[in-house]
């Protein structure tokens, strides 16, 4: 990694915040640790043994191994994990079936030996050897997905030295396809020949901005082709960094659009995601590390909305503010209002920030959650995974604790996992329906005025009165208009 900057690669819960803001309903349980690997700095979760219950696999990057937390599917995993050798220094992680055998794989980076590898899923608990293949200079980041719509995982790493995104195409072995220099689509010969003057290559690098540390693939522009968008850190003391979009053709190869830059940014990293506001459109949140010399946008996370606009994005003003260092980004409806919200690993801060949406693109001052072990060490929270661990239908978070630490500290490189504990009213969509089956009935309407007279309680209806809102004779009315066949409609 660059030299000024900490790049997280894509909890014990105590609210810390004393005047609850909006969305002070998300509450997450004191957290879990479980020990992993040396320098964990990496996370992803997925059903990796096949039992139905979400695992977490860890790239450790001084171990240089990755360790898989078996999850028992009520929120606890196994107090010993798997370890599995994969290279030198690994700094980013996913999961996919690379095979097609309906097994997950774990694929790796290595910001050492500038590789990627993939270890394949032999069942039983056992990864076979890691199948490698050569990418870019310190590959910090990495997605997968099927680029060439071939029905194939590929790979993308952000390359963090070379200023390159590299862009590997899955054979459906758990390889991956050498191509020509110029013609990426254009496979090498048996012998890894390539007509004159091209060259065999492993993969196919593409240009971005400086210091590529954060990687998002997604449909921007609804072509059903994936694109690539990348934080670009900077790579110094006075950089701001920029945001790169690569356009997906679909084929395997992409188009660079111009850089967006924006007095916003300030060491962006973490990226992910997400339709926030409602639109249909691909949304992205990344958050702003800092850089050495100018702090005064670091710690915060920058929302752009996708539009129309020559580069896609409508960047939303002032940031949001959220923990020290912001190491690892996440999006998910924590507090199960239909509206998606922001969770970041504060890396300085040994905490979650959770920032709960408002639908429309805003969001809700942060609540933290800690993750710290007890003094004098430091957990310096280095990714972040959302998933429902438990099977409550609430996405829970997991972060991966790099152990600056005192040496003498015990089991201090962990996964720490909080399970959410909000209590959380699903969303009204037909006032009336009580019991939230898609229509409502004459025994539903006697209900609601049953309560309006105070013969019932308004528990009497839970899936059909709006939070906050009384039943009187203008709701009535609506349900009973909604009885007789507009239903479901979306409640005001």
């Amino acid at each position: 990694m660059r030299s000024g900057f900490l790049v997280g690669m894509v909890a014990c819960a105590a609210v810390v915040t004393t005047n609850a803001p909006a969305g002070a309903g998300v509450m997450f349980s004191p957290k879990t640790d479980y020990a992993v690997g040396s320098t964990p700095v990496a996370l992803a979760a997925g059903d990796l043994n096949g039992d139905g219950k979400i695992d977490l696999a860890v790239a450790n990057n001084d171990s240089g191994d990755v360790s898989v937390v078996y999850g028992k599917g009520d929120g606890t995993f196994l107090d010993s994990s798997a370890s599995f050798p994969v290279s030198t220094a690994p700094a980013a992680i996913a999961v996919g079936d690379f095979n097609g055998d309906g097994k997950l794989d774990i694929v790796v980076s290595d910001e050492q030996d500038n590789t990627v590898n993939v270890l394949l899923n032999q069942g039983s608990n056992v990864f076979g050897s890691a199948l490698t293949a050569q990418t870019g200079s310190s590959p910090e980041a990495i997605v997968v997905g099927d680029f060439n719509k071939d029905g194939k995982l590929d790979v993308a790493t952000a390359d963090d030295f070379d200023d390159t995104v590299t862009i590997l195409l899955g054979v459906g072995d758990g390889t991956f396809m050498k191509h020509c220099s110029v013609t990426i689509d254009q496979s090498c010969t048996a012998d890894n020949e390539c007509t004159s003057p091209e060259t065999c290559i492993p993969g196919k690098s593409f240009n971005v901005g400086v210091a590529p540390v954060g990687l998002v693939a997604v449909d921007l522009d609804g072509d059903h082709n994936l694109d690539l968008v990348v934080a670009n850190n900077g790579g110094g003391a006075d950089a701001i960094g920029t945001l790169t979009v690569l356009k997906g053709a679909g084929d395997g190869t992409f188009v660079a659009q111009p850089e967006i830059a924006s007095t916003l940014f300030d060491g962006p990293a973490p990226i992910v995601s997400g339709d926030f506001n409602g639109d249909g459109k691909a949304d992205i949140a990344v958050g702003n590390q800092g850089s050495a010399t100018s702090s005064a946008l670091g710690n915060t996370v920058v929302v752009l909305l996708g539009d129309a606009s020559a580069s896609g994005f409508n960047i939303l003003s002032p940031q949001l503010t959220v923990g020290n260092l912001p190491t690892g980004i996440v999006a998910a409806d924590f507090d199960g209002d239909g509206k998606l919200d922001l969770a970041t690993a504060n890396n300085f801060d040994d905490n979650v920030s959770v920032l709960t949406g408002n639908g429309n693109g805003t969001f809700n001052p942060q609540i933290d959650f800690s993750v710290a072990p007890p003094p004098p060490g430091y957990a310096a929270p280095s990714a972040l995974v959302a998933v429902d661990f438990n099977g409550d239908d609430k996405p829970d978070l997991a972060t991966a604790n790099e152990a600056l630490s005192i040496p003498t500290d015990e089991n201090i490189d962990t996964v720490s996992v909080l399970l959410n504990s909000s209590s959380l009213t699903p969303p009204v969509t037909c006032v009336g329906d009580c019991d939230g089956s898609g229509e409502v009935t004459v025994d539903e309407i006697i209900t609601l005025v049953n309560i309006d007279l105070g013969n019932a309680e308004p528990s009497a209806c839970p899936q059909g009165v709006p939070s906050g809102v009384s039943v009187d004779i203008t709701l009535i009315i609506s349900a009973v208009n909604h009885a007789l066949g507009a239903c479901p409609q979306p409640a005001q």
